[in-house]
């Protein structure tokens, strides 16, 4: 990996546990676990492609979450009640790949087995889906 790479990735990484710092507390743990492993896994790789791919992909998983909390911040301060406990936008309807609807199944039993309750779980899945590939930042609904 190129030391231009390296910084790259390990700037992104920072950012995103940064970001991660206003989620709440068990959404940034499973976020933080699961960013670290990613980030833990393609650390090694030399392969330019794949890693350009990879910063893309979690660095739109980065801007999905700004963007959440500039829109939380704005309602708050246009005198919005709580903020929705809900993060993430609604897939429904989108064509997922097998690895990604395996990655989100993996996602849903890693928040339920940390206590987590099937709301919390989409929100889970909002905060952590990026890794996955294509979509970023999504939450599962139960309909």
């Amino acid at each position: 990996m190129s030391a231009s790479t390296t910084h790259g990735s390990v700037t992104l990484f920072r950012r995103i546990l940064r970001l991660h710092r206003s989620m709440p507390p068990h959404l940034r743990s499973l976020g933080d676990k699961y960013v670290a492993g990613e980030f833990r896994l393609h650390q090694k790789t030399d392969k330019q492609d794949l890693l350009a791919k990879f910063n893309t992909e979690w660095g739109g998983y980065a801007k999905t979450i700004e963007n959440e909390l500039s829109r939380r911040a704005l309602s708050a301060s246009l005198g919005g009640d709580e903020p929705e406990k809900k993060w993430g936008r609604n897939i429904e309807g989108v064509d997922l790949t097998d690895e990604q609807k395996e990655q989100l199944a993996k996602l849903k039993a890693e928040s339920l087995r940390q206590g987590g309750s099937e709301d919390e779980e989409a929100a889970a899945t909002a905060a952590t889906a990026a890794g996955s590939g294509g979509s970023v930042g999504v939450r599962v609904d139960k309909g």
